[in-house]
């Protein structure tokens, strides 16, 4: 089901990246009883895959050469009811009356940024590339001095200044850590959804499949 009224997002989750913000997107259209192709890309486990990325507000709102909010929403009709982003818009509020954060603890942090920059950016070359040109850009060291435990700690840093601003922006935090339960996702998906929870079996698989691929990075957040 697309959006009919671009007025009328019920939820917008903001994260920092992972896969967290992805599950829990697609986890929470199922609880509305909407249809969600997820797929876990088992080879990569920080990787949710669905069949409408390129329509999803995130992908627009990072790629649009447009970056006026207000045009990019009033320019496609196919958004689904509950988006996510990478990133906070003040303008959100326009369109959207209920909008979380995913937070987690500061602790936390290093090990998330890590696995990120491990996982996608290190074996993704457009990607390296991409964050290599960018530190280039921003300190000035030459290109090729871009080693993988530099783009580490960049990643440390950039994320943890990011969910600063996120926490100081006057939204709705989720803990991270309800993701690691199935009842309290369960519980939280119905906080977005403002409403009980359908399609409770497909949740429950999804959720046990993503918890799978995840344990052991879980269990290293938790040590």
């Amino acid at each position: 089901m697309a959006l009919s009224d671009t007025k009328s997002f019920k939820a917008i989750i903001i994260y920092n990246g992972g896969s967290f913000g992805d599950f829990l997107k697609s986890v929470s259209l199922l609880g509305l009883g909407e249809y969600t192709d997820i797929k876990i890309n088992r080879s990569n486990n920080t990787s949710i895959e669905f069949g409408n990325f390129k329509n999803s507000l995130k992908w627009l709102i990072e790629t649009s050469e447009n970056h006026s909010l207000s045009k990019i929403i009033e320019n496609y009709n196919n958004f689904r009811v509950i988006e996510n982003s990478h990133y906070y818009n003040e303008d959100f509020n326009n369109y959207c009356s209920k909008i979380f954060y995913i937070d987690y603890p500061d602790s936390f942090n290093n090990v998330i940024a890590d696995r990120y920059v491990d996982n996608k950016i290190l074996v993704d070359p457009y990607l390296r590339d991409y964050h290599c040109n960018q530190l280039v850009t921003r300190i000035g060291i030459k290109k090729e001095k871009v080693t993988d435990n530099l783009l580490r700690l960049d990643a440390r840093i950039t994320w943890k200044k990011h969910l600063n601003s996120l926490r100081e922006a006057g939204i709705q935090p989720i803990d991270i850590k309800l993701l690691f339960s199935f009842e309290t996702t369960v519980k939280l998906i119905e906080t977005i959804i403002d409403n009980k929870c359908q399609k409770l079996d497909e949740i429950k698989k999804i959720w046990a499949e993503w918890y799978n691929v995840n344990q052991e990075f879980i269990s290293k957040l938790n040590d």
